[in-house]
């Protein structure tokens, strides 16, 4: 839900005091494109337009729809999330266990997921001609550890 609204919001020119990425990327989602919201982390966006705006929020099923409306500034925003740098993921994780079934010595419980150092690029067209380009937010996600069970050794 949090990620919908800031997406939408960003896409309507507005400001954007807080916001920060989930630590592993979204399936749903570019990078830097996410928003976290918990108990310790906040979105705080910004009605920076000088005039009024409003949110509809619109629930059908499992899907949130977010619907900005306000004065239109005549730009058009675009963005791209970059990859900046793509690290490897840490060294799996071994589970010794006495008894992997079908006889195997060792089995992959969960994937390993590289990491990445993103941004978020604001693109603003005016009259279909780019007149800005702004980094506007930079992003970390961690990468994960694959799991696996390994036999122990009967020695």
């Amino acid at each position: 839900v949090s990620t919908t609204l800031y997406n939408a919001w960003i896409t309507a020119g507005l400001g954007v005091q807080s916001v920060r990425a989930h630590s592993l990327p979204s399936s749903y989602c570019a990078m830097s494109r996410d928003a976290t919201v918990s108990d310790w982390i906040d979105l705080l966006l910004v009605n920076d337009s000088g005039q009024d705006v409003v949110v509809n929020a619109t629930v059908k099923g499992n899907k949130v729809t977010f619907d900005v409306y306000g004065q239109p500034d005549g730009n058009e925003y675009r963005f791209e999330t970059r990859i900046i740098r793509k690290t490897e993921p840490p060294e799996p994780v071994l589970e010794y266990v006495p008894y992997i079934e079908g006889g195997l010595e060792s089995r992959q419980i969960s994937p390993p997921k590289c990491g990445y150092v993103t941004e978020l690029v604001r693109y603003v067209y005016k009259n279909g001609e780019r007149t800005e380009a702004t980094t506007v937010r930079r992003d970390v996600y961690r990468g994960v550890a694959a799991k696996v069970q390994v036999k122990e050794s009967m020695d």
